[in-house]
């Protein structure tokens, strides 16, 4: 009798809510447009799925910022004197559940916060307050501050990271979706290619190859998942490196590989040749004994493997050949000498530089604040970045002046030793590999940023706080088991 009447009130409970939903629905369809109420009921879907599994609400910040997607052309909300995205509306959410989590789970987690996290609160504090400097006491104007504050806000992924995604299983799924949107941005260049510049598929830079100073009739493919493709080769190479079954024909990684690979080489970025270079070599130094082992058959097996396909696709002819042959021109220029110094885009960055100087020397503290013109326009009307520049290390100290530089490579190389702590002493091979693949991001990105303002982009600011949050969190789990804790009994990863 009581259960029939528990569920007799689960029914009636069941049909009072699904009458709400409905009259709520037919109330939106009177009162609102059609437009507007599919909008509401896909905000608040979102909502649902965020709050349930807040991983897929990362993924959908990655798909929309760090993938082939154009940003900018995205309808905004408006909101007094500015505006927001779907993804700023997306951060919102998962930093007030990131909140929530760390309240309600304060007693099985470490009280003190990591000192990355601590770093990366002061910096985030410093950067608001140079935000009300900037439009207080130098008058800028708001929109003009707000536009990189917002890309510098995206950092605060960091703490979705730490605070929502706690477990293996989270780690894992997250990780793979990354490596799907990464092969599906590849894969997109690679239809690109194909299809030639008829038809854009893929936002961004898309023009014809420099070759010292010669264009070569090649499509050169710039996508804002670029960062994310470097991001994840370089990840998978960890992996190869630990798992002893991922250099087996079966193993998905060994094949993902070679499709960010080529994704990457599209770029034509020489700077992300020299930073592959860099890790892998880095990697043999630290590597523990059996992981270099793995990782010299990577690379033996993965030239001779990329050299076949190139003759392949040598063979083909046609926009394949010409390809092959910008790439490997591109590439060649690296050990041009004098020769490569005196480019154009060399001799650009130089004169950005001066200007920045310039500027740094008479503002060392404040900056000249966020956002602000710190040179004329040296390129014609169209000029119209005379905000950026791309050694971002001279930018930080531009607009953030020197305290709040240095705050920020605080933050940094902390995250960098607890990364290569994790990576040398977790004992789960997979977890290793994520950890170590956050590191040797973190380390190729140093001597990138030299040239291209990674700490300051977009796009890559979601793709380093994503692996600076993983990082973190195998090692704050590690060292603070809890319950559904990070860390499974050590045990090999199975064949993929």
């Amino acid at each position: 009798m009581t259960v029939a009447a528990d569920r007799n009130g689960t029914s009636l409970l069941a049909f009072a809510a699904y009458l709400a939903c409905g009259l709520a629905i037919g109330f939106l369809l009177v009162k609102m447009s059609l437009l507007y109420t599919f909008a509401l009921l896909g905000a608040l879907f979102a909502l649902f799925v965020t709050v349930k599994k807040p991983e897929l609400s990362i993924v959908a910040i990655v798909v929309i910022i760090a993938s082939v997607i154009d940003v900018y052309t995205l309808p905004l909300v408006p909101l007094g004197p500015g505006s927001l995205n779907v993804t700023d509306i997306l951060v919102f959410v998962l930093l007030a559940m990131s909140f929530w989590k760390h309240l309600s789970t304060r007693d099985s987690h470490p009280a003190t916060p990591s000192p990355v996290s601590r770093l990366l609160l002061l910096f985030m504090v410093y950067a608001v307050g140079t935000a009300i400097l900037s439009i207080v006491l130098l008058g800028m104007d708001l929109n003009t501050v707000l536009r990189l504050f917002r890309v510098v806000s995206y950092y605060l992924i960091y703490f979705m990271i730490t605070n929502l995604v706690r477990t293996k299983e989270q780690i894992r799924f997250l990780v793979n979706a990354l490596f799907l949107v990464a092969a599906l941005v590849a894969l997109t260049m690679l239809v690109q290619l194909v299809i030639g510049d008829s038809v854009q598929l893929i936002p961004g830079k898309q023009y014809r190859v420099d070759v010292m100073e010669a264009e070569v009739d090649a499509m050169r493919l710039q996508p804002p998942g670029q960062t994310l493709l470097l991001a994840c080769l370089i990840t998978v190479i960890a992996l190869l490196a630990n798992l002893r079954s991922a250099l087996s024909l079966r193993s998905r990684y060994l094949y993902l590989v070679l499709l960010l690979g080529g994704g990457v080489l599209l770029t034509y970025v020489r700077t992300y040749l020299l930073a592959i270079a860099l890790v892998i070599t880095f990697y043999f130094a630290v590597a523990r004994p059996d992981e270099r082992r793995r990782l010299a058959r990577f690379v033996v097996c993965g030239s001779l493997l990329f050299a076949l396909l190139a003759a392949g696709a040598w063979g083909a002819g046609g926009r394949f050949q010409s390809t092959l042959t910008a790439i490997s021109g591109r590439f060649s220029t690296l050990f041009a000498g004098k020769e490569l110094v005196q480019t154009n885009s060399l001799n650009d960055r130089q004169i950005e530089n001066s200007y920045a100087l310039k500027e740094i020397g008479e503002h060392p503290l404040l900056g000249i604040g966020l956002g602000q013109d710190y040179r004329p326009k040296l390129y014609g009307p169209d000029d119209e970045i005379t905000y950026y520049v791309h050694n971002v290390y001279l930018w930080l100290v531009l607009d953030f002046g020197l305290p709040g530089c240095l705050l920020f490579f605080a933050f940094y190389l902390t995250f960098l030793w607890r990364a290569f702590k994790s990576a040398r002493t977790q004992q789960d091979p997979y977890l290793r590999s994520i950890a170590a693949g956050a590191l040797l991001m973190g380390v190729a990105a140093l001597p990138m940023a030299l040239v291209i303002p990674l700490f300051l982009e977009w796009h890559s600011i979601v793709v380093l706080s994503i692996l600076i949050g993983l990082s973190e969190t195998i090692l704050i789990n590690r060292a603070h088991p809890a319950p559904q804790a990070v860390l499974p009994a050590p045990a090999e990863e199975p064949a993929t």
